[in-house]
This record gives C-alpha cells, structure tokens and sequence, in this order.
C-alpha cells in the first residue's frame, strides 16, 4: 500500500527548470529567500554549497542533486571564498551553453519546484531546510540514477517536447529525492521515519486511500500488527498527532482536494470522506479552514495556512 502518493497528488506539484548552464571557475552567487522549493543538479564538475545560518559548508560533485523544499536562503560557488553575484545577476549573465566546458568549470541544471503551501499536512511541516542526495547514494538506486541521466540528456537537446518533458522528469526528480529521503529515515523520528515504517506505512497508506471508511483505533492497529496501545504511542510520536485526529484532518483535506478538482455535490463529499451529514462536514470545515465548503467553492480558491483555524 502506498502511503507516500495520495499526499503528493494532494501538494499538487509543479516545476519550473530556469537553466542548464556552463559557469567558468571562478564563480560563485547567493540565492534569496523564495516561497519555491529550489533545486541544484550538478551535471559537471563540482562546487561549494551553504544554507544561511548553517555552519557546515558542502561540497557537491558531478551527480549530485539539492533539494531546498523550503527556499531557503543560500549560496553556491567554485570554491567557499569564491566572490560572489546575486543569483538574478548569476543567471542573466553572458551565456556560455554553447562552448565547451573548460577543465575548471561546473555545470549545473537549477529550478524550482511549487507546491501546494495550503496543504495542512505533516509533510510538508516535516520537510527539512535541505536534502542532499550524492552520486554515491543515487548509485546505489537504479530508479534516481536513470532520472537523473535522463534529465541531464534531455536539457537543451532541442528535441520535439524536451520542455515538457524535462519538467515532468523534473517532477518525478523531486519524489524520487523525497523517497531516498524516507529511506535514509528509517529508525529515526518524524513523519519521514513514519512513512519508512513498515507498520505505521500500512495504517497511513489505508487512511490516505479511503478516508471514508470507518476506521477506528483498534482497525488501524490490527492493520499495522501492533497493539492499540504501542500503535496510538508509535504513531502519535512519529506523526505528531494522534492516529484518530490525523483521519479528520487528513479527511478534511481530502474534502478541500474534491472541492478544488471537482463539481460533485456537498453531500457527496461529506459522504466520500467519512461524514455521517452534509451539516457534520460543513461544521467541521469551517471550524478548521474558518470558511464554509460552499463558499471556498464559489471562490474558486482555496484557504492558505494563515487563514486557516488552530486546531
């Protein structure tokens, strides 16, 4: 049962490639603060790389990939004290795509990813200020090496749809970090480590597939083999939530998610998503999203975090 998808068609996933681009040695530029998720590829050669406020800076080789779900302030360069330009000033400068990469060069593939920042969802909480796969790690998974290749190939090749498809491998680029993620989490804490549960995965891949069944504590527990007692005490640990108050609002967010994507009646939302009443699932809706379902419809927009209910 697959735990991790249902929350990611729910993000709704975009991505944006900005270039693949050549930079001679000596270069370097920072990047702003961004509401995007950001991403580097490093395609050739090898650099330095530093979120703001960390102490530790990096260096990245030929095969490595960046994450920054969160657009955190940082910077990227030949070497640590390299100078360096405002990203805006980086990117516009004189292209070099089309002469052949000096020995002491680095090329990178940068771009951002958007996503669904209204999602009140431990996921998108729990990422981290940046994720960074090695060559050496994506070697070790057949599924993250090809992306990658794949990507590198496809960027600037001219073929008839490369856009297109560039973005998409983009996108999958970005589950596939996300997965060598959860998997590096495994018997740590958090949300990541309860997705790489075997147990816990089998209880959060049965609410995020039907939410509307009637699920309770001891069902999710037998799913999982465990006790009610060391399931509520597992889950609630690694979620953050208990199991039962995850089902409402993961419930909750389904509703938002058939309100956004589809015209099917309150009441058949309700009753898809668990809700003995169109009156119960209305009360529970403004209660959480602070604006009735009827109304979030007719505006045609969905309710950021700011203006959602604390709960």
């Amino acid at each position: 049962m697959d735990s991790l998808s249902p929350v990611l068609r729910s993000i709704r996933l975009r991505s944006q490639i900005y270039f693949r681009k050549d930079f001679p040695s000596p270069w370097g530029f920072d990047m702003a603060a961004n509401e995007v998720s950001q991403f580097h590829l490093v395609a050739r050669g090898r650099c330095f790389f530093k979120v703001d406020g960390a102490e530790v800076i990096h260096q990245v080789n030929a095969g490595d990939a960046i994450l920054l779900p969160h657009g955190q302030a940082h910077w990227l360069a030949s070497e640590a004290t390299a100078p360096r330009l405002p990203g805006t000033a980086a990117f516009s400068s004189g292209s070099v795509e089309d002469l052949p990469p000096g020995e002491d060069s680095t090329t990178l593939i940068c771009g951002h990813f958007e996503l669904d920042r209204g999602l009140d969802h431990p996921l998108i909480e729990s990422l981290p200020q940046w994720i960074l796969v090695p060559a050496s790690e994506r070697r070790q998974a057949t599924w993250l090496e090809t992306s990658t290749t794949l990507l590198i190939d496809e960027m600037g090749s001219g073929e008839p749809g490369s856009e297109a498809l560039v973005n998409r491998l983009a996108e999958g680029l970005f589950i596939l970090l996300l997965r060598a993620f959860i998997l590096r989490n495994r018997g740590k804490e958090g949300y990541f480590a309860a997705l790489a549960d075997r147990r816990l995965s089998r209880a959060l891949g049965a609410i995020h597939d039907s939410p509307g069944d009637s699920w309770s504590l001891p069902t999710l527990a037998s799913l999982s083999g465990m006790s009610r007692s060391s399931f509520a005490d597992r889950f609630s640990r690694l979620v953050g939530m208990p199991p039962m108050k995850y089902l409402g609002q993961w419930r909750l967010q389904r509703a938002r998610e058939l309100l956004r994507d589809t015209e099917l009646p309150l009441s058949a939302i309700a009753g898809d998503v668990g809700f003995a009443s169109e009156g119960a699932f209305g009360r529970a809706f403004k209660r959480h999203f602070r604006i009735n379902p009827g109304a979030l419809r007719r505006q045609g927009a969905m309710p950021h975090p700011e203006t959602r209910a604390t709960s």
